[in-house]
């Protein structure tokens, strides 16, 4: 499954960036979302941490 796939090797990704950075995948996961949000433009729909859609 192709969401399967990419949430692993998004995971990959986050846990490597860990390693060099010293912290954990959670961190680096977060950091990242806030990251889209923040990149995102007015009238984009994002997910926020509960999972509810939401417009910008």
């Amino acid at each position: 499954d192709v969401v399967a796939a990419e949430n692993k090797d998004r995971k990959a990704v986050y846990e490597a960036i860990s390693r060099k950075q010293n912290t954990s995948a959670v961190v680096v996961g977060k950091s990242r979302a806030n990251q889209i949000v923040n990149k995102a433009l007015h009238g984009q729909w994002l997910q926020d941490i509960t999972g509810k859609w939401y417009k910008k």
